[in-house]
């Protein structure tokens, strides 16, 4: 099954004025259009958890404040994944075949707000270069790495919010 995610403007699937939350969670979808987000510019959470994504869906709301894309089949992540996207606080990315060379490093360099990551669960050998922690102005509150294979750490003097929970393994 081939599922693919088109939302046209004058879609009844969108009657309502801008949605703020979209929850396209256990539906199959494996491909979605460059062009499917663009009626929804304040969205703030998206939910595609569950699905059979194989890479990060291109132009997504700069609006977005939550991802949560876990449970796919993701394999890479490009640095324009994340562009423009930096409202984002709470980023989503686990149980997904994720592999350190999939990652382009700078990818989570747009995320500038971001509190949340969690990628565990994935074949990460080490933490994707420019992910937020390679940053100055962080305020990262919790990490998550569980029942991944990350086995190089390596962190640069960074400030990091008095909440940060040390979750890597």
């Amino acid at each position: 099954m081939n599922t693919r995610l088109f939302i046209k403007k004058c879609s009844g699937l969108f009657s309502l004025q801008s949605p703020q939350t979209l929850i396209l969670v256990n539906n199959q979808i494996t491909t979605i259009h460059p062009k499917a987000f663009i009626p929804l510019g304040k969205l703030q959470r998206l939910y595609l958890s569950k699905n059979h994504l194989k890479e990060m869906p291109a132009n997504m709301p700069k609006s977005l404040q939550e991802l949560r894309i876990h449970e796919n089949k993701i394999t890479k992540i490009k640095k324009a994944s994340f562009e423009g996207m930096a409202q984002v606080i709470v980023m989503e990315l686990g149980s997904n075949p994720l592999k350190s060379a999939g990652v382009e490093a700078g990818a989570f360099g747009a995320l500038k707000k971001v509190s949340y990551i969690r990628i565990a669960d994935t074949n990460l050998t080490e933490i994707p270069k420019g992910t937020a922690l390679s940053g100055h102005n962080i305020h990262l509150n919790k990490l998550h790495f569980q029942y991944s294979c990350v086995v190089n750490v390596c962190f640069k003097p960074i400030i990091l919010s008095r909440k940060f929970s040390r979750r890597f393994f």
